[in-house]
């Protein structure tokens, strides 16, 4: 009731910001939607309408068999996770969430399993972080491909982490109920992906829209308004910071660059929260997932700076 109740003043408070700083606001909502528009939708929906197909259409019995001893394992967790594990880190967010819920429906993996599984499974993709945040952002897709790889490693082993010191209830090998083995549906699999694309535009759009009072805040200083930014949504937190920090040490400025990339911003979480729930999968790990790897990621860009 009480948080209710918050939610509906702050709400409230967000409406008449808009109204009386309306021209601040819209242009940053209108220029969410073209992103939407010209970036996520044309390289995500394609991403969400294949890997529906890859869980539906019985490709994930033929692969776990193979797996299935390294991710029980390394990580206590039946090898058809192996999809989600690899799609999480290669597509970037919010693939995992879907996939788990796509297993997770088909009687793949049990809703404990699920919780643990989406705690690792949902990152930046390397084309956004060495085309986007590499490229535009920083100058150089060097950069961009080791700061993926600094998040990727830690959200590896926070996964790692988190499911070993779980202790699973269920039976080692045991993936919830057997398999449904059902045929492609390519037109439920679009459907399905449409529905999942436009929540995700809504969404950023939403925050673009909510981060730009940010800059209506009297004497906010550019690196706390980038870091507030990053914090609430990375693309543009990610631009933002980039221009502030410009003239950092490289190392630190790796090192922000990973931890934000690697808490992926409330946006991104909210994305996420909604599949997840759309699935009925409580979303505890996935929070404890995303605050360790916030904090292993620079550690592990720092030490890649000086390897590599």
């Amino acid at each position: 009731m009480l948080l209710s109740s918050i939610i509906g003043i702050f709400s409230f408070i967000l409406i008449l910001f808009f109204v009386i700083f309306s021209e601040s606001c819209v242009p940053e909502t209108r220029n969410a939607v073209m992103m939407f528009l010209n970036t996520v939708l044309p390289t995500m929906f394609p991403f969400y309408v294949l890997s529906s197909l890859i869980v539906s259409g019985g490709f994930l019995t033929r692969i776990a068999k193979p797996v299935k001893p390294l991710t029980e394992r390394v990580m206590r967790l039946p090898g058809s996770c192996i999809a989600a594990i690899i799609l999480g880190c290669l597509c970037g967010f919010p693939i995992g969430a879907k996939i788990t819920c796509d297993l997770k429906a088909r009687g793949d993996i049990t809703e404990e399993e699920a919780e643990r599984l989406s705690s690792f499974t949902n990152n930046v993709g390397p084309v956004f972080m060495a085309s986007i945040v590499g490229g535009t952002y920083l100058g150089s897709i060097r950069s961009g491909l080791l700061i993926w790889l600094s998040v990727t490693l830690a959200s590896l082993g926070s996964g790692i982490l988190l499911c070993r010191v779980h202790r699973s209830s269920a039976a080692p090998g045991f993936g919830g109920t057997p398999p449904i083995q059902g045929k492609t549906d390519i037109p439920a699999a679009i459907l399905s992906s449409l529905n999942t694309v436009l929540y995700v535009g809504a969404v950023i759009i939403f925050f673009s829209s909510v981060t730009s009072l940010l800059k209506l805040i009297p004497c906010l200083s550019d690196f706390i308004y980038s870091a507030s930014y990053s914090f609430l949504e990375i693309t543009g937190g990610l631009r933002s910071l980039g221009e502030s920090v410009q003239a950092a040490n490289p190392i630190l400025k790796y090192m922000l660059f990973s931890a934000f990339s690697a808490w992926s911003g409330c946006s991104v979480h909210m994305q996420v929260c909604g599949i997840l729930a759309s699935g009925n999968i409580k979303v505890k790990y996935y929070f404890i997932g995303k605050f360790l790897q916030s904090l292993l990621a620079p550690l592990i860009a720092a030490a890649l700076f000086f390897f590599l």
